[in-house]
């Protein structure tokens, strides 16, 4: 069977989530699986507690997967595992739940490991607008490639940023590659593939939006981040899900420093130690342990 396809049938089980398989994964050899039956022999031989799936199940669940693979025949979506070598590093270090497949559209060799975050709020006041277009064209100076959702707000000027700025960017979306949202985007989202950037996630296709996948998806834009960058959120933010996959994941944290209520977030960032920096955007320095961290890496699979 092969490793896509054995990958994608894992993650249709309903009990099943990315934590649970890349850890199957670690103890078993999926290439050498034929058909849905052995997948039960290789679970209990796994030595993991963890429940093994009925026949039925697993015959459904492969059913599933052969659907997903055979749609993206003919289309501009590709997949990719954790166990293949184009997969993004950066997904797999310090991040305790990799998503097991990615789906994306574009060029993924472009997610480089000089990748910069810069997100926020939906409704940024004029101030974070203009910190965001400036700081995003100072990252793009430097060779860095952007990371953002395609949310309405500072993620859309971060990537029309890149894009006027001739750097590749990433949108890591919390649905299917059928759909764009925000509907408005849509373009937005054309001119990031036409230049080289990528359209990213983790669920099939057509998976609709749920509200827990904007979560899910926070911690992607961090993993394949080595610094995030929050210009302005509210304690209840999303961006304040990210900025905390940041943090546990060992990513720097600059959130630009200002007050008032539409920046009540950026104050309790600030007050838990995260570093700031102002609208000079110029005066950023990043730590050097980045270099020292990824000469001695080693691979998870």
């Amino acid at each position: 069977m092969e490793i896509e396809l054995a990958c994608l049938t894992l993650s249709t089980i309903k009990t099943y989530g990315p934590k649970r398989i890349n850890a199957l994964l670690e103890r078993i050899d999926v290439s050498t699986i034929d058909k849905p039956v052995d997948f039960i022999e290789k679970i209990k031989s796994s030595g993991l507690k963890i429940k093994v799936p009925k026949l039925e199940e697993l015959e459904s669940s492969f059913d599933k997967a052969v659907l997903t693979l055979n749609s993206l025949e003919n289309t501009d979506i590709t997949l990719t595992t954790i166990l293949s070598e184009d997969y993004p590093f950066r997904l797999k270090e310090g991040v305790d739940n990799p998503p097991t497949i990615i789906f994306y559209k574009g060029k993924l060799e472009n997610i480089s490991e000089k990748a910069v975050a810069i997100i926020g709020t939906r409704d940024p006041t004029e101030e974070s607008i203009q910190v965001a277009n400036n700081l995003t064209t100072e990252m793009a100076k430097r060779g860095y490639c952007i990371v953002s959702g395609l949310a309405k707000g500072i993620d859309t000027v971060a990537h029309k940023g890149a894009l006027e700025n001739k750097v590749p960017t990433v949108a890591v979306l919390a649905h299917g590659l059928n759909t764009v949202y925000p509907k408005e985007n849509t373009d937005l989202a054309s001119s990031i593939l036409e230049n080289g950037g990528v359209l990213l996630s983790e669920y099939p296709p057509d998976e609709k939006i749920a509200p827990y996948q904007f979560v899910a998806r926070d911690r992607i834009q961090s993993a394949l981040s080595r610094t995030v960058f929050v210009v302005q959120t509210k304690v209840d933010g999303g961006t304040m899900k990210t900025a905390n996959f940041a943090n546990k994941q060992g990513r720097e944290l600059y959130v630009y420093s200002d007050k008032g209520p539409e920046f009540e977030g950026n104050e309790q960032l600030i007050s838990e130690g995260a570093k700031t920096f102002s609208e000079d955007v110029t005066k950023i320095t990043f730590s050097k342990q980045e270099k020292a961290q990824y000469l001695g890496q080693t691979k998870l699979f």
